[in-house]
This record gives C-alpha cells, structure tokens and sequence, in this order.
C-alpha cells in the first residue's frame, strides 16, 4: 500500500432496503482512511449507470482495502466484492450479528467475514483489520 492516507473503497447497498445506519458507518471510517465509496444516484439513465460503473470501478482499482456492508443483499456490492477480489484488494465484509450472510460471500476464503451489534463494535473490527493490511 501506498505511503500517505489509506484509500477505502466502503461498498454497500444503495438501491436495497436498509437496515443498518450505513452512512453513520461510513462517515465513523473516514477517521481511519480516505473513504472511497458508489456515487448515489437513484435514477435509471443509462448513460448516469456508465458513469456510475466506471467512476466505481475506478475508485475500487484504486483502493488500497475494501470494506463492505453486507446485511442487505445487492447485487452490486456482490459484483463489487467479485472485482475486487479479482483486483487482490484485502476485503472485510461487515454483517449486522444474527443476519445470515451469502455462501458466496461466508464461504469464499478471500473475504474476511465479521459480524457487529454497534457501528463503535463494526468500526473496530474495520481498525483491526486494517491493521494487519
């Protein structure tokens, strides 16, 4: 990883319902890292949704980590996590405790799989990860 600020690409769902405060999530990890994250345009343009994809896939390349909240599944953020993995970028998936998480996400042994009861509790676990990348 580059000398300076950590890069952090936060994936998570934009479109799905919600269940966690993700934007309290994301704006805790800016204290760890520059935080990289989907622009938020609700429409369904196609030419918003190419620059939307290249401008994401720009920001994921580079990333130095990738961090994702994964309690409501998306299909963008699964993509996300296959480039990412594709990419060789350390990715910790974040899941609120008692929420069941994909198979194709708990079972792939490149991602590390962590769940939380509190955006502090979530927040840690992304500090300690980050500590050993």
């Amino acid at each position: 990883m580059e000398k300076g600020r950590l890069k952090i690409y936060f994936a998570r769902s934009i479109r799905g319902q919600r269940v966690v405060d993700v934007e309290l999530l994301q704006q805790s990890l800016s204290a760890l890292g520059e935080v990289l994250s989907e622009k938020f345009d609700f429409s369904t343009d196609a030419s918003r949704d190419k620059l939307i994809f290249s401008t994401d896939r720009r920001m994921l390349e580079s990333a130095d980590v990738v961090i994702a909240e994964v309690s409501n599944p998306s299909l963008g953020v699964g993509y996300e996590l296959g480039i990412a993995e594709s990419l060789k970028k350390p990715v910790l998936c974040l899941a609120l405790e008692d929420l069941m998480v994909s198979s194709m996400i708990a079972g792939n042994p490149y991602f590390v799989v962590k769940h939380y009861r509190s955006i502090p509790e979530a927040v840690s676990l992304v500090s300690d990860f980050l500590a050993l990348h």
